[in-house]
C-alpha cells in the first residue's frame, strides 16, 4: 500500500555566505553537511530542488555557473544514492507527497520526484478498489491528489512520464474499458 504523507521543506538554519567562500573549499565540509541535511529531510529529492535548498539556505538565491560547477564536484566527491537527478536516503519509497498550499512547503510539478508520481498514481487506483479507469480519469485525480488545480504542460508532463514507466513495467495494464493495475 502507498502512503499519503505531508511535504514539507528542509529546515536549515539560514547563514551568510559569499558566492567566493563557497567555491574557494573553505567551507566544503558546511556544504557537505548541509547537503547531507536536506537529503535527510526531504529524499526523495530532485537535484535542482536540492541545489536550490542549498543555495538558498546560504543566502545565495542563485547557482551562477562556478557555484554550479563546485555543486557538482562536492556532490560527485560524497557517497550519495542518485539515480537520474534523484537523491534518495534509503530506496524505500513506498510514499508520495502532494504539494501544499503551503507557500513555505510548495513544490512545483517538475521538482517531484518521478517515483512520488508513480506512488501517486498507484495510490489512486488501491483507493479506488482497483477500478478500471480511464486515463484521462486518472489524470484528473492525479491532479487533485497532488495539490494542483489546473492541469498545466508541467503535470500533465509528470503524470505522463509516471503512468508510462508504470505501463513499461507492468504494475498498470490496459483493459477493454481503461487502465487498471496489474
Amino acid at each position: 500500500m502507498v502512503e499519503k504523507r505531508k511535504y514539507l521543506k528542509a529546515s536549515l538554519e539560514q547563514i551568510i555566505m559569499t558566492a567566493d567562500t563557497f567555491s574557494s573549499g573553505s567551507a566544503d565540509d558546511e556544504i557537505k553537511r548541509r547537503i547531507d541535511e536536506i537529503i535527510a529531510q526531504e529524499a526523495p529529492v530532485m537535484k535542482e530542488l536540492l541545489v536550490k535548498r542549498l543555495i538558498n539556505s546560504l543566502s545565495l538565491y542563485k547557482a551562477g555557473s562556478i557555484i554550479a560547477e563546485h555543486i557538482d564536484a562536492l556532490l560527485s566527491q560524497m557517497n550519495l544514492d542518485e539515480e537520474d537527478d534523484v537523491f534518495y536516503s534509503g530506496r524505500d519509497v513506498s510514499f508520495f507527497r502532494p504539494s501544499n498550499e503551503d507557500e513555505n512547503n510548495f513544490r512545483y510539478s517538475y521538482q517531484i520526484p518521478p517515483v512520488e508520481a508513480e506512488n501517486a498514481i498507484i495510490y489512486i487506483y488501491e483507493n479506488n478498489g482497483n477500478k478500471c479507469m480511464k486515463k484521462k480519469d486518472v489524470l484528473i485525480s492525479f491532479s487533485s491528489l497532488m495539490g494542483y488545480q489546473r492541469k498545466g504542460s508541467e503535470v500533465r508532463s509528470l503524470f505522463e512520464k509516471a503512468f508510462a514507466k508504470l505501463r513499461k513495467d507492468g504494475r498498470i495494464i490496459s483493459r477493454s474499458s481503461g487502465f487498471s493495475l496489474s
